[in-house]
């Protein structure tokens, strides 16, 4: 592909990097060639912060940010210090300023590295005000434009919803293609968005089983290990699984490996002293091991805005058994009883008879193992993602 590629990221989150992130440098090695891909941020995307490994391509390739602040940016560092409703007077006059400086800055961005195509991957929904930007500076240059959302809606129709009608009418007319990542985010953005025409290619994952493996001294590998790795936040629902493990600290370890809010953390630890949960927190971010190996069983309780579960399938690789909330994107990767188990969202009852079913019956989790690795060869390799993504290009 000798087209100069232009990929759009932007993350507001300092230092927690998200699953956008993966399937970007998945994107990005199946697309590689003689430097003709590079990447524009918003100015404190922790990607040029971060010593990322340098064997990864996004490491080889140029990256460039923009020199001032977003709206959300200013909101997001400011919330800490003044209160909300002063944060609203002062700052929103600007935001329109802003969002006008950024279409200008992105069209002779595009213009002077004589760019072919834009892949706008948009993080979380809405998303930011440089994927839009971006988008309308593609449109004036009459550059191909595509908008990849990796999140559920977190907005929905109504009255006062103009700004998601305006938005999305900018969408729909300066993106070339819009495509999302699962047909339940589909779904969520055909009832909860005003946006046209959207297709759908499912994430795919390196291969983590032929990763380095991840040395853990502190897992007891005399219990039955279960296993999450990910972002620590609420909405993943950590919660349910040291609920459904109340009093289990002899027989059974769960080991939580990613980073997060320190404050919600330590709630959790608690929250596990309680329960008498023997738990493990990890605090790793930079997904260049095999951890998924240490684990008997992988779980993923997510409860709000999983629109794929991405971790989901790098578990897959490595042949775990797997047991994941009936929920979002989670429910068309994992088929009940075949390559996995599903239970109900929020229900740590219903989770911990799961648990301790797979946990005595080794020859079934034996089967879900081999089916869930045979499931990621078949439909979710970065290969076939990229083969899938291409045909838009």
């Amino acid at each position: 592909m000798n087209k100069k590629i232009l990929v759009v990221l932007e993350e507001i989150i300092d230092g927690i990097p998200s699953g956008v992130i993966s399937v970007t440098e998945n994107l990005i090695k199946g697309i590689y060639n003689n430097k003709n891909i590079s990447i524009l941020t918003n100015k404190s995307h922790w990607i040029l912060k971060q010593n990322n490994n340098k064997s990864t391509y996004i490491n080889k390739i140029k990256k460039d940010r923009i020199n001032f602040y977003t709206y959300s940016e200013l909101n997001f560092f400011l919330n800490k210090n003044f209160p909300k409703l002063f944060l609203k007077l002062i700052l929103l006059p600007l935001k329109i300023i802003i969002f006008i400086f950024l279409v200008r800055h992105g069209y002779y961005y595009l213009k002077k590295n004589k760019i072919d195509l834009v892949i706008n991957q948009n993080g979380g929904w809405p998303g930011g005000e440089l994927n839009l930007a971006m988008s309308c500076a593609s449109y004036l240059l009459n550059i191909k434009n595509i908008l990849i959302i990796h999140n559920l809606s977190s907005y929905k129709k109504s009255f006062y919803s103009k700004y998601i009608y305006f938005r999305d009418r900018i969408y729909n007319k300066t993106c070339s293609k819009i495509i999302t990542v699962s047909k339940t985010c589909k779904k969520n953005l055909q009832e909860n968005t005003y946006l046209k025409n959207i297709n759908v290619v499912k994430n795919g994952s390196q291969d983590f089983s032929k990763l380095k493996k991840l040395k853990i001294k502190k897992i007891k590998k005399k219990k039955f290990i279960i296993g999450y790795v990910g972002h620590i936040h609420e909405r993943k629902g950590i919660e349910t699984v040291l609920d459904s493990l109340k009093n289990s600290n002899k027989e059974i370890q769960f080991v939580i490996i990613g980073g997060g809010n320190k404050n919600y953390i330590s709630k959790l630890k608690s929250r596990a002293i309680r329960k008498r949960v023997d738990t493990l927190f990890i605090n790793l971010q930079k997904k260049t091991y095999n951890f998924y190996h240490k684990f008997n069983l992988f779980i993923l309780p997510s409860k709000k805005f999983e629109s794929f579960g991405l971790v989901v399938i790098e578990a897959m690789s490595c042949s775990r058994a797997i047991i994941c909330s009936n929920f979002g994107g989670m429910k068309e990767i994992i088929v009940n009883k075949n390559n996995g188990l599903l239970f109900k969202k929020n229900d740590s009852n219903d989770l911990r008879d799961k648990i301790y079913f797979l946990k005595q019956n080794k020859k079934i989790s034996k089967k879900l193992s081999k089916n869930a690795r045979l499931s990621y060869q078949k439909l979710y390799t970065s290969d076939i993602m990229v083969k899938n993504y291409k045909k838009y290009f």
